[in-house]
């Protein structure tokens, strides 16, 4: 975010749920898509595995990409999904909870200003940023329907993570509110 030339880019990932072997990849965006497409296609030369893809040691320089890079974010997530450590909900599925009354409790862990920015309405929101999570856990209920919800996905995903290790049944939203408000 700190380099004024980076730009987003967005992975989809395919793989085998009993084996973890990759299949295929969709990549998009402005930002360095080709290079996650040619570490993919490498993967899937060797028929690789998300373990294989998670565990490719990458190139990194911060204009180019993070210290994880999020092609391996992505596998982690993926075979994270896979092994049912975490489980997300659709921007589709969400919509179809909320339009049905399905009793169900948001935590949105933007900041202030993204919230603020971007609101989500439903019965339920609670708003911890990420960060201060850990901290107010407490203040999030456990009984509940829970999802969690971010701009990109990432962050509600490491919430959901936080959560279930904690005891909550929590999913996240895939794509977060960048999907939701393209469609709703």
């Amino acid at each position: 975010h700190f380099y004024p030339m980076h730009s987003s880019i967005t992975i989809k990932l395919v793989a085998e749920r009993t084996t973890g072997k990759v299949l295929g990849a969709q990549i998009c965006g402005l930002g360095e898509a080709i290079k996650r497409v040619d570490v993919v296609a490498t993967i899937l030369k060797f028929g690789g595995t998300l373990e294989d893809l998670s565990n490719i040691d990458l190139g990194y320089a911060p204009p180019f990409s993070t210290a994880i890079d999020v092609l391996i974010h992505a596998a982690n997530v993926l075979n994270n999904k896979r092994k049912g450590l975490v489980k997300a909900i659709t921007a589709q599925g969400l919509y179809q909870e909320l339009s049905e009354d399905t009793p169900l409790c948001i935590l949105d862990v933007r900041e202030e200003d993204e919230f603020t920015a971007n609101p989500i309405k439903g019965e339920v929101v609670i708003k911890i940023p990420l960060g201060q999570l850990r901290e107010r856990i407490a203040e999030v209920p456990k009984e509940e329907k829970l999802v969690t919800v971010c701009e990109l996905g990432i962050r509600g995903y490491e919430a959901a993570c936080l959560l279930n290790g904690a005891g909550y049944h929590a999913r996240y939203l895939e794509g977060g509110m960048s999907i939701w408000t393209a469609f709703y």
